[in-house]
């Protein structure tokens, strides 16, 4: 009951706060219409596609079964959406190190022949961790092709039992089935990105100011607590026999449950009047949007026992989050920028945060945002644990 009692008079005390509310809610959605229409060069054009994700590709096998594989990744319709260099594996996985490729895919030696015999033939794909996004198309990618294959040697297995008795091989039929099925159109843009129209100006930066705004979120929670030390009400509220657990409990409670409100408005708000698709899973949308303002808000607590007083926390609170936004993608889209800062982004909550929203937003699915939510959920804890093991009330 105290633990909600707290909790609910922060969150009052927000709410009536004009100030405040302009600030995580009124600023992100001028912000989004502005870089929204204005930086749709930066998305390839008009239509606001993504640059196109750059991958290896390496060839140990040298058949007629690789060179389809590299044939499909370099068709019409995949050229908008990855880039393909061929090379020999050394380099290829010194480039994916280095972060210049997303991803490389390795055809093994004797590929060709595992296929013919009918046992499991594996493409590998060796992946940037920084660009979780890009992995997940390029995954998407193999494993419409692998599929698809799959279905063209099962059917010309089954059909090769029925023709035996006639001496006609079952592959016969696998040029026409080819041509029905359209493998080149069975990997296009339409399988990886909603409608086939990539994602926008818009949509990016609707992902990236929130997963921005939320630290701002998260800033005010900082401040109140400070504040609150140097006017004596924390003390005070040690005197009504709420214990410190109670106390930063009820007021971390408070914060999540702003956190909460400020994404749900941006989200819905975004969806309605700017048109922004954010994919089809809405309990992934969910699952993330809790991790990210739980990380936030954890992130906030730890904030609170690095400041001394509320004046220092004011100046140097933006200034640390504009460099996380920085560093994170919410200001230059993450492909655009220079792999060391991609790595560097790996250790914020923000990246991690916005590169979740753009896997629902390519409609990756719920599974796409698990590893995500995971990591932001641990960052919350352990920001919360260090946090309240350093915090004074007084």
């Amino acid at each position: 009951m105290k633990i909600w009692s707290i909790a609910s008079k922060d969150l009052f005390i927000t709410l009536k706060d004009k100030r405040a509310l302009a600030l995580i809610i009124l600023m992100p959605i001028v912000l989004i219409l502005v870089l929204g229409l204005s930086l749709n060069s930066m998305f390839n054009g008009s239509e606001s596609k993504m640059a196109p994700i750059e991958i290896g590709f390496v060839d140990l096998d040298g058949s007629e079964a690789a060179q389809e594989i590299k044939s499909v990744l370099e068709s019409d319709s995949m050229t908008s959406i990855v880039n393909v260099t061929t090379l020999i594996e050394k380099e290829a996985l010194e480039k994916v190190e280095k972060g210049e490729f997303a991803s490389v895919i390795i055809v093994p030696e004797n590929y060709s022949s595992q296929m013919e015999s009918g046992d499991a033939a594996t493409i590998q794909i060796i992946e940037d961790k920084g660009n979780e996004m890009q992995n997940s198309i390029v995954r998407s990618i193999m494993n419409h092709y692998a599929g698809t294959s799959s279905a063209l040697l099962a059917a010309a297995d089954s059909a090769g039992t029925m023709l035996s008795e006639y001496q006609i091989p079952g592959e016969i039929i696998i040029p026409e089935l080819v041509e029905s099925v359209d493998s080149k159109s069975a990997v296009s843009a339409g399988n990886i990105t909603k409608d086939g129209e990539g994602l926008s100006a818009m949509q990016y930066y609707s992902a990236a100011m929130i997963s921005m705004y939320i630290l701002f979120v998260g800033m005010l929670g900082t401040t109140s607590i400070i504040e609150e030390r140097e006017e004596g009400t924390l003390r005070r509220l040690l005197a009504t026999r709420a214990t410190k657990a109670e106390i930063l409990t009820g007021k971390f409670t408070g914060l999540m449950v702003l956190g909460i409100i400020v994404v749900t408005i941006l989200i819905l708000f975004t969806k309605v009047v700017f048109r922004v698709e954010w994919g089809s899973s809405l309990s992934g949308l969910i699952v993330l949007s809790m991790a990210m303002t739980f990380a936030a808000c954890g992130l906030s607590m730890l904030l609170a026992t690095v400041f001394k007083t509320s004046k220092t926390a004011d100046i140097v609170n933006p200034v640390i989050i504009m460099l996380m936004a920085f560093v994170g993608g919410n200001m230059i889209p993450l492909y655009e920028m220079h792999p060391s800062l991609q790595n560097a982004a790996n250790l914020l909550l923000n990246n991690w945060a916005l590169k979740g929203f753009l896997n629902l937003m390519v409609d990756n699915g719920f599974s796409s945002i698990i590893t995500t939510s995971i990591v932001l959920f641990l960052m919350g804890a352990g920001f919360l644990g260090l946090g309240i093991s350093r915090l004074k009330l007084q």
